[in-house]
């Protein structure tokens, strides 16, 4: 199992793999980072960030439904700051991405993409340019996203011509995105096809008071 990275008596925070569920999903049970934290912390442990399964990095996690609840309004009051890295293609500069985010029917075909609309949600990330690389094309970016959306930094991203490194949903064709969702791609498919075995985005920070 994983064990918490820091804990106080009212949260906890681990530092999340790349690749691994959250929680349990589907019809087949998978292991998930929930078993380890309900291992560590108990019954009520919950996560409160949400993370992709792709992404690595920071994870708040409640030990009580006291702290649940208050960091949970915490989050909506935009109260505790988010900061990812990422490597993405191409040379970004610094600049806000104020694009509104819709989420689709799950059940259709690649449903579970989101996708830029102007019905959606507002959405908006600040990027900052840590880095570039001439010899590759590639920059070292930090994200921070002022909202919450569901795969708001990949697809932002994605949208403006700068797709994160190793990134299987957003800005390809659908047939590898079918691929990888019926886990038909390894890494080294991956490395070929996406310039990663893995999606290049951390979640490296979280700013709070508790």
């Amino acid at each position: 199992g994983i064990s918490p990275i820091f804990s106080t008596r009212d949260f906890a925070i681990f530092d999340k793999p790349e690749k691994i569920l959250i929680h349990p999903k589907g019809r087949f049970y998978h292991h998930s980072l929930l078993d380890s934290i309900r291992f560590h912390l108990g019954k009520e442990a919950n996560p409160i960030n949400r993370l992709d399964s792709e992404t690595s990095g920071i994870l708040l996690v409640s030990k009580n439904k006291n702290s649940e609840i208050e960091f949970k309004k915490m989050f909506e009051e935009k109260c505790i700051q988010k900061e990812y890295l990422a490597f993405v293609f191409g040379k970004i500069n610094d600049c806000t991405i104020n694009l509104k985010i819709k989420e689709q029917d799950k059940s259709k075909d690649l449903g579970v993409k989101s996708i830029i609309s102007n019905d959606g949600r507002e959405s908006i990330t600040k990027i900052k340019l840590i880095s570039y690389f001439e010899n590759k094309n590639i920059s070292f970016i930090k994200a921070l996203p002022i909202t919450g959306r569901t795969h708001q930094i990949r697809l932002h991203l994605s949208h403006i011509g700068h797709r994160i490194l190793g990134e299987c949903l957003y800005g390809i064709s659908d047939c590898y995105a079918r691929d990888y969702l019926d886990s038909k791609l390894n890494d080294d498919d991956r490395l070929a096809l996406f310039g990663a075995s893995r999606l290049m985005l951390h979640s490296q920070r979280l700013d709070f008071t508790y």
